[in-house]
């Protein structure tokens, strides 16, 4: 049975169009060419009035192009695939690939259903450029005094939750979009560096590709409210936002509306030592610590922690920091008030110019690298430092609820994933951690300090160990050491002579000075039994061996030796 109503069988309507629409909707939908709003306003007019938008899409993002050399080459998006609502909500799986066009101007589009692909649903996450829309305040104000019922803190967490709808309509209603927006500029910058690379000297695309890199790259004492207010004032208003969503600056725009439901629930925090478990979510990024990683131990964990719990832990910081100077013992520099870690450097660049005086006694240097520092600091014996240490008990409550109580998702390709609790460490992006970290540090250095108090140490000598031991350090550290250099310099022979020397030295002796004839030749030692060769001219050439090709300069250094 039909209905007779235009509304009712509007609601049945599943559409789709798909094809050459020979026009664009923004700017950055052309490279190479302008685009007029008369071009564009009519095509944006048409599909809000039919409800279109674009089918999920994978493959080219410019679908046409002129098919001209590089200089004059335009690259658009003509071709599109456009959906209703209905269509979508009917077959959520379905997305449009836009193959290669090979010889054609236009690319082919391919729309099939993917029985995981699904819609990819992107987190929420304000954009600061939001607060400029006209009625922005009378928006979030009208929203927001809508009644809730609860605790302080629940009542901000639910407004904040409800606000989320109103914020995505302003996106989309004002800005087309900024996520997608910003997609597109990644897209356009893309194919500038794959003309620079056909196409080196051509400062033209050299100035695109910068513009384009640019835009792909669119942060004990009574608690006062003007303490709490000062501090979210003074939070950049581009860090990266939590869980939530919401940056400091969307705070600092609607303070006057929101204001005084933040300051409650933070002081409600500090009087009952409870937070809601949304508050303290955290989002993990991967943060490269290498142009090109490989593994996951080159990339470096950053918490992206809610403004609201930044908030709190400044609180307890500023706290913190006023104490730790008369605790923590003068040789630890960072992070403290008023000490400088540059004074450490300099105190260590002294004492090794010391260690070449004569009738010194005998001493060591030992430097360490603690992998992974933060994420090893165990919870319980954070409870039992800050407790030694003397700290009130409703300040000890305070960092145990914040440290303990953290959850974690990942954010991946900007879409969240996951959510579980943590067992130990600190969160790097937690205002925090440095501090707590300091403690920790203060407590090792002590442990140090009083170690080698004890008459029963002793530092172990190279004279304490046997050949076969001297044998051992000598490939471990110091052919680590030549290999080092060797693959950044082209060594001079008569510098591999002297390492030859102290290596041979070091293994009789124990120093870098041996007078005496040594026990067995150090060419037999080089490739003796089934140890690893120590034969220091050929390591120093070796160390691009492993490449396909190696540099003209080790070629080269290896003709002349």
């Amino acid at each position: 049975m039909a209905f007779n109503g235009i509304g009712e069988r509007e609601s049945l309507w599943t559409i789709s169009l798909g094809g050459d629409f020979n026009c664009v909707l923004t700017g950055t939908e052309r490279l190479g060419g302008p685009v007029s709003n008369a071009e564009a306003d009519p095509f944006q007019a048409c599909l809000n009035t039919c409800g279109l938008t674009d089918l999920k899409a994978t493959g080219a993002y410019y679908t046409w192009n002129n098919k001209q050399p590089p200089e004059t080459r335009v690259y658009s998006r003509l071709d599109r695939m456009l959906l209703n609502q209905e269509w979508i909500h009917s077959f959520p799986n379905l997305f449009a690939n836009f193959l290669p066009e090979g010889m054609f101007d236009h690319t082919p589009c391919l729309v099939s259903e993917s029985p995981t692909l699904g819609i990819r649903k992107r987190s929420f996450k304000v954009f600061n450029i939001w607060s400029t829309t006209p009625g922005f305040l009378e928006c979030v104000n009208t929203n927001w005094r809508n009644s809730v019922y609860g605790t302080k803190m629940y009542k901000v967490v639910r407004k904040l939750k409800l606000l989320k709808p109103v914020l995505r309509k302003i996106n989309r209603d004002h800005f087309s979009d900024i996520e997608n927006t910003a997609d597109i500029s990644h897209t356009k910058l893309i194919i500038l560096q794959k003309e620079m690379m056909s196409n080196p000297g051509d400062m033209e695309l050299v100035r695109q590709e910068y513009e384009a890199n640019q835009a792909s790259r669119v942060l004990l004492p009574p608690i006062t409210k003007e303490e709490i207010k000062d501090i979210f004032f003074h939070i950049p208003n581009d860090k990266a936002p939590g869980p939530d969503g919401y940056s400091s600056k969307f705070f600092k725009d609607s303070w006057d509306i929101v204001g005084d439901d933040i300051i409650a629930a933070i002081l409600d925090f500090f009087d009952t030592g409870q937070m809601l478990k949304q508050l303290n979510a955290t989002l993990v990024t991967l943060i490269p610590k290498v142009t090109r990683p490989e593994s996951v131990l080159q990339y470096r964990p950053i918490a992206c922690c809610n403004v609201i719990y930044k908030c709190i832990s400044k609180l307890i910081c500023n706290r913190l920091e006023g104490v730790l100077s008369e605790i923590i013992t003068p040789n630890q520099g960072g992070f403290i008030q008023g000490r400088s870690i540059m004074e450490n450097i300099l105190i260590c660049q002294n004492l090794i110019k010391l260690y070449n005086r004569k009738a010194v006694s005998p001493r060591c240097l030992l430097k360490m690298d603690l992998q992974k520092a933060y994420d090893t600091i165990e919870w319980d014996f954070l409870r039992q430092l800050l407790k030694a240490i003397k700290f009130p008990k409703q300040f000890r409550i305070w960092i145990d609820h914040c440290v303990t109580t953290a959850s974690y998702s990942l954010n991946l390709n900007g879409e969240i994933f996951g959510f579980f609790k943590g067992q130990r460490g600190l969160r790097q992006g937690d205002p925090l951690s440095p501090l707590l970290f300091t403690i920790f540090m203060d407590y090792l250095s002590r442990l140090q300090k009083y170690t080698t108090e004890d008459p029963n140490f002793r530092i172990l000598g190279a004279r304490k160990l046997s050949y076969g031991g001297q044998l051992v350090l000598i490939k471990a550290v110091l052919k680590t050491f030549h290999n080092y250099w060797a693959t950044m310099f082209i060594l001079p022979s008569g510098v591999i002579t002297r390492i030859e020397s102290i290596c041979r030295n070091f293994l009789w002796e124990g120093g870098a000075e041996y007078m005496r004839s040594p026990l067995v030749a150090w060419e037999k030692l080089k490739t003796c039994g089934r140890t690893e060769s120590m034969d220091w001219r050929q390591h120093a050439y070796s160390g691009y061996s492993g490449l396909e090709t190696e540099p003209a300069w080790i070629k080269a250094s290896k003709r002349l030796h």
